[in-house]
């Protein structure tokens, strides 16, 4: 059974060219576009007693009648969690020649996916399966100390030296059984649990050290059951066996991946964290777990306990996660390691509060009963860091002049110019104003108005009083803003800018920010450590200071949280509009020439 190869015309006459069979074999016209036609689906036809077969579905044409070799790459193997395709050109217009190629590149497809399913074991799920294996080894040697007392000399000097030879494993100085590479070990525990995981990989050197971990745990909690079974202590807390009864039920108690869970779980119903907050607390509780232990008891998470926490994040190198040479590296190697870049002072008081954020949580749920984390913050040095500030009026009315005139060929796209502008006479934030939408702009009692609001698909808010409806100030709306927007209603633009493309980390506002920040202010020579975007704001809340604009109302116009009881909870109707744009038309800027 032969494929047709292909099809072909020259001087009028039309012919068929078959795998296997010397020559061209004429056909009429009408045959020749039925060919075709069935070329274009990617089939291969029956002509002349040939059977049809259909083409590789990996196998497709481009519009240049170009062969492509397309192959399906699970979601689990992508590094951000994506649907994805890998797409190769051929190089080839010869269905026999792509048939011949693709065959071989198929096999490498399935060789990789396979591969990548065998070596996809996630940590959490490694430590999971080893925490399963190593407390029912606990358990059975409980039971043998409950049955038959504390251990021999003999027995608890042999787990003394398995100790020793787990800590040197840990430390990296021998392996566990000194002789070998643990790879028999490893395999056959690989073998029992039937884990997909390979030998040879990354995820299978994982698994290494954390067996390593694992087994120093275990030896360390045989031996300390042993040590409390030697003596008396009534005023121990009763866990575990439940010392002092002959109850074979274990006390009840809350993990630590319980609690966290619990904890994600109620700030997602909520609606506490913003997506890129969510991703960033999701990692930091993540670390916590690695230090503490999945399974720990919370209850017996101790101020010593934190302050290693500690320790290991004033240790912790930046970017663990995205270079090579600190991607696979453990706790114990991280604190062992010197000459890493380490988090920034900042960046370490992120982790601390979101760890105090939880147990502060998880106190008030009767989980704990103090905050181990409360107080621990790492003091900033003096002057470390130097504070952003906000815009020069000179600066602003530089800004605009280019703006509005392009004298340096910088705004290429509608968004660069409207976005910035709002900014400049609004103060409101950068994925505030990008995510707004054509009926965002309205008339409130005669005025025009933006109203900034979470109502609708991926728009997003930071905090309640993000949620306002500030005037369009006068100067905005003379340099052609609602002619903008009138031209976007016009054209069923839903959204106002419809340039920029969304993500879950960076909302609308990843394009307009990089833009901003790494070619228009540098080109205005205004780029410094403390000039960006989010300058704006202090230059909007500066100016309608100076200006003589109460606190309260310049924190309803720009969006930030009331201070006291009286503004937070009496104060519910809030300033009127024509309150709001007296006050924003108080700030003004000298236009370009035309403009003036």
């Amino acid at each position: 059974m032969q494929p047709v190869g292909w099809a072909c015309s020259s001087a009028g006459e039309h012919y068929v060219d078959i795998v296997g069979v010397t020559g061209s074999i004429p056909v009429t016209p009408t045959i020749f576009k039925k060919i075709n036609s069935l070329q274009a689906k990617f089939l291969w036809w029956d002509i002349q007693g040939v059977h049809a077969l259909y083409n590789p579905t990996y196998l497709f044409l481009s519009r240049n009648h170009i062969y492509y070799f397309r192959w399906p790459m699970p979601k689990h193997l992508h590094p951000a969690g994506k649907t994805s395709t890998v797409k190769v050109s051929l190089r080839t217009r010869t269905p026999q020649e792509a048939l011949r190629l693709s065959r071989l590149l198929s096999y490498e497809g399935h060789r990789i996916v396979a591969y990548g399913i065998a070596s996809g074991m996630q940590y959490r799920e490694m430590r999971e399966t080893l925490s399963k294996h190593f407390s029912q080894l606990l358990e059975a040697q409980r039971n043998h100390i409950d049955a038959t007392g504390p251990l021999s000399q003999l027995d608890r000097s042999v787990l003394q030296g398995s100790l020793r030879v787990a800590e040197g494993a840990v430390g990296g100085r021998n392996t566990l059984s000194l002789t070998d590479d643990d790879n028999l070990t490893l395999q056959a525990f690989v073998a029992e649990y039937e884990l997909p995981v390979e030998s040879g990989t990354p995820e299978f050197e994982m698994l290494r050290r954390e067996l390593h971990k694992a087994y120093r745990a275990y030896c360390r909690s045989v031996l300390q059951y042993d040590d409390e079974q030697r003596d008396y202590d009534f005023g121990a807390r009763i866990s575990g066996h439940q010392a002092g009864t002959f109850s074979d039920i274990d006390t009840e108690y809350f993990t630590l991946n319980a609690v966290v869970r619990d904890y994600i779980a109620e700030n997602d119903q909520a609606k506490s964290w913003a997506p890129r907050s969510r991703d960033q607390k999701i990692s930091q509780l993540s670390l916590l777990e690695e230090v503490l232990g999945s399974n720990t008891d919370i209850a017996k998470v101790t101020i010593k306990e934190a302050q290693h926490v500690k320790r290991v994040i004033m240790s912790y190198p930046k970017n663990k996660n995205k270079l090579p040479h600190t991607k696979h590296l453990s706790i114990d190697d991280i604190l062992q390691r010197t000459g890493l870049e380490r988090l920034s002072t900042q960046s370490m008081n992120g982790y601390i509060q979101t760890y105090g954020g939880l147990f502060e949580w998880a106190r008030r749920q009767g989980y704990v009963k103090e905050n181990v984390f409360s107080g621990l913050s790492i003091r900033k040095a003096k002057n470390s860091k130097p504070v952003r500030t906000g815009f020069t009026k000179e600066q602003v009315e530089n800004m605009i002049d280019e703006l509005v005139t392009n004298s340096h060929d910088l705004l290429t796209r509608d968004y660069q110019l409207w976005v910035t502008l709002i900014a400049v006479y609004t103060g409101a934030r950068l994925n505030e104003i990008c995510q707004l939408q054509t009926v965002d702009v309205k008339q409130e009692n005669g005025v025009w108005c933006l109203s900034f609001n979470d109502e609708g698909e991926q728009k997003r808010l930071k905090t309640q009083a993000s949620r306002r409806i500030v005037p369009i100030h006068s100067q905005l709306n003379e340099l052609g803003f609602l002619t903008y927007c009138t031209e976007q209603q016009q054209s069923s633009n839903t959204r106002l800018f419809p340039e920029l493309s969304y993500s879950p980390k960076h909302g609308y506002a990843r394009m307009p920010s990089r833009w901003f920040n790494e070619q228009f202010l540098p080109r205005l020579g205004l780029k410094s450590r403390l000039l960006v975007f989010h300058s704006f704001r202090e230059t909007m809340a500066t100016a309608l200071f100076h200006a003589g604009i109460e606190q309260p109302l310049v924190q309803s116009i720009v969006g930030h949280q009331r201070e006291g009881v009286t503004q937070q909870h009496y104060f519910k109707d809030d300033y009127t509009i024509q309150q709001r744009r007296d006050a924003l038309e108080k700030v003004s800027y000298s236009l370009p020439g035309q403009y003036r």
